[in-house]
C-alpha cells in the first residue's frame, strides 16, 4: 500500500514539486500528484502555481493543431519535437514568445511519450484554458491527440 503524505516539498533550483494531501508520495511509487508540480512562490500560506498541461500524442504520422483562446496554431507534426511544439504555441497571440516551456514527446504509437506545456512569463501563476486539439488528421498508433490539465494554475 502506497504512502500518504500532507504536502511533500523537495528542493530545486525553479520551485517545489508538491503532492495533494490525499494522494501517494510521488517519490515512494510514482502514482501520487504530478511529479513536476511546481510551486514558483508562497503567499502566506497559499501556493502559488503556475498551470501545467500534457498532450498525449497516439500516433505515427499526420498531423493535429492546438487552439487557446480562440486561436489555433500552425500544423504540428505528430512526431514533432518539444522545441517545435513550443514554437507553435509561442506563435499563438494567446500565448505570446516565453510565456511556456515544452517538454517531453515526441509522439508515438502507444502515446508513451507524452509533451508537458508548463506556462510561465506573462502567464506564470495563472488558471490557463485547457489547450483544445484542432484539425486532427494523424495517423498510425491509436491516431489520437489528447490534452489534460496535470497542474491547475492559481
Amino acid at each position: 500500500m502506497a504512502e500518504k503524505s500532507g504536502v511533500h516539498l523537495t528542493g530545486a533550483d525553479s520551485g517545489w514539486p508538491v503532492a495533494g494531501s490525499a494522494e501517494p508520495d510521488p517519490k515512494k511509487d510514482g502514482s501520487g500528484a504530478d511529479p513536476h508540480s511546481r510551486a514558483s512562490s508562497v503567499k502566506g500560506n497559499t501556493f502559488e502555481v503556475s498551470e501545467r498541461q500534457r498532450i498525449v500524442v497516439d500516433a505515427t504520422g499526420g498531423t493535429y493543431k492546438l487552439k487557446l483562446g480562440g486561436k489555433t496554431s500552425a500544423k504540428i507534426n505528430s512526431t514533432a519535437t518539444a522545441k517545435q511544439v513550443q514554437e507553435a504555441l509561442e506563435a499563438l497571440e494567446s500565448i505570446g514568445a516565453g510565456n511556456c516551456e515544452v517538454t517531453g514527446g515526441p509522439g508515438n504509437a502507444g502515446g508513451k511519450n507524452p509533451y508537458y506545456v508548463t506556462f510561465k512569463g506573462a502567464l506564470k501563476e495563472q488558471d490557463v484554458a485547457q489547450l483544445e486539439v484542432v484539425e486532427k488528421e494523424t495517423t498510425g498508433g491509436g491516431g489520437t491527440v489528447t490534452v489534460t490539465t496535470t497542474t491547475q494554475g492559481s
